[in-house]
Parts: C-alpha cells; structure tokens; sequence
C-alpha cells in the first residue's frame, strides 16, 4: 500500500507541475529571451564550444568591462541543446516544453527531500506530500517556468537537491557497519554530490 500511495503522490504531483504552467507552451520569446537565446551566438552549434567557458551568460566575454559576470555555461549549453533538437531553429514551443519539464522534475525532487526533512515525524509522506504540490503550484515560480531565459534556475535546483539526495545515501550508507562499505560510499558518492553541486553552480551562479 506504501509503494501504491507513493506512485500516486508522484502521478500527483507531475500533473500538477505540468498542468499549472500548460498555458505557458504557447508563449513567445520576450524580454530577456531575446538577448540571452535568440541573439546569442553562444547558443548556436556554429560557435566553439569552448567559448561557452568564456562568455557570460549574455555571450559577452567575461574579460569585457561590458560584461555581467554572470557565468552559466551548462544553461547555455542547455540553449543550444534545444535549438539542436528543434530542427536547428527556435521553436518556443519545444523551448517552454523543457522548461516545464524541468519544473516537474525539480517537484519531484522535493518529495524525498522533504521525507529526509520532515523524517519520522511524516510516516505516510502527507506532509511532504503536501509541501511538493504546493512548490508545484506557488505562483513565485511562474518568471522562472515562463520565461526561457530563467532556465537555470531550476536546472540548478534539480542538480543541487540531486545533490543533496546523494549526499543523503552517503550518509546512510555511512553509518552502516563494516569499513568496506563505508570506503565504498565515500568514494563513489561524495565525489558524486559535490561534482552534482559544482555542476548546478554552472547553471546559476
């Protein structure tokens, strides 16, 4: 019964996170979206890739006294990835569908981090439960959903609790007896969580 109630929560809650932000498909590139991807030559597979490592995130090098320091490599390369898998063009749709996307996957990411949270005290998971339909469905992250450019935001969001989670299993499995199994842990999944932290930190400074 755990294990069905536990689907049902994530049925749930890709539902919700998809369906509160269905209207945003149809939108266009505005604002900001027009200088960080439609006018970012960085964006476009023409471009070197080491110039990603470069540029701001606007597509200004980080040496200009023009430029934002804002460094997202991973975000932009995220861009580019879309560009490429709309047919090397800049399909909103395809564009808002990955963000949306990435909305449901940082929701689903909340589940367990709030089960770690709230811990003994949620037995069924209601109160996690509760607290990810409502991160679903806040309107405070209707820029970052709607606007393409504020993608990495929740790029960054789903790799840091990705992060946070691994660091989780770490801890677990830690504690376990045997010095073997603690060896093992840390060394396949402390490097994990801090390459998963420093790649998050690549999508929003």
């Amino acid at each position: 019964m755990g294990h069905l109630r536990q689907l049902a929560y994530v049925a749930v809650l890709a539902a919700l996170s998809v369906g509160v932000y269905l209207n945003s498909l149809n939108g266009e590139f505005v604002f900001d979206d027009i200088v960080a991807v439609l006018h970012n030559k960085d964006v476009l597979p023409s471009t070197p890739s080491h110039l990603l490592w470069e540029h701001d995130f606007w597509g200004t090098h980080m040496s200009e006294w023009q430029s934002h320091k804002s460094f997202r490599p991973l975000t932009i390369l995220s861009f580019r990835l879309s560009y490429i898998y709309a047919g090397h063009r800049f399909d909103e749709l395809h564009f808002h569908a990955v963000n949306v996307a990435s909305h449901a996957l940082v929701t689903l990411l909340s589940l367990p981090t709030y089960r770690l949270l709230f811990g003994a005290s949620d037995p069924k998971g209601v109160a996690s439960f509760t607290a990810s339909a409502l991160f679903a469905t806040h309107p405070i992250h209707t820029d970052a959903v709607s606007s393409i450019v504020s993608r990495g935001e929740m790029l960054s969001g789903i790799l840091f609790l990705l992060s946070f989670l691994t660091y989780a299993l770490l801890v677990r499995a830690a504690s376990r007896p045997g010095l073997l199994a603690k060896a093992s842990a840390h060394a396949a999944l402390l490097p994990l969580s801090v390459g998963l932290g420093m790649a998050g930190m690549l999508c929003k400074e």
